[in-house]
């Protein structure tokens, strides 16, 4: 890390690069190569600084982004496509998980 840089700035710096790339397959190893540090490293500060994983993090980032595309009218197969997941099940159950809800049912709330 670069010197005189904390814990909490690198976690910053961390969370920033995550939503500037949230559109693209995120994991842990990669993140970590970005930032010079290891994985081991840098999962213990991220959720000791956060209360999360990274994964969480990640996870609840795209779902943030996907209400943001359902809004805007993108359909649930477009909206998975467009954040990397591996397919709509995925995409659906992730959702599903952190929002109660699906993005069908989501979506057609928010247009009500």
């Amino acid at each position: 890390r670069e010197p005189g840089t904390t814990t909490r700035e690198r976690v910053e710096q961390i969370k920033t690069y995550v939503r500037d790339h949230i559109d693209e397959r995120l994991d842990l190893e990669d993140i970590a190569r970005q930032f010079y540090i290891s994985s081991h490293y840098l999962s213990h500060y991220f959720r000791r600084e956060t209360g999360f994983t990274l994964g969480q993090f990640i996870a609840q980032a795209k779902i943030d982004r996907a209400k943001e595309l359902l809004q805007k009218g993108f359909s649930v197969t477009d909206t998975a496509i467009s954040l990397s997941y591996n397919s709509d099940s995925h995409f659906i159950n992730t959702f599903k998980r952190l929002t109660g809800t699906t993005p069908k049912r989501y979506a057609s709330e928010m247009r009500k």
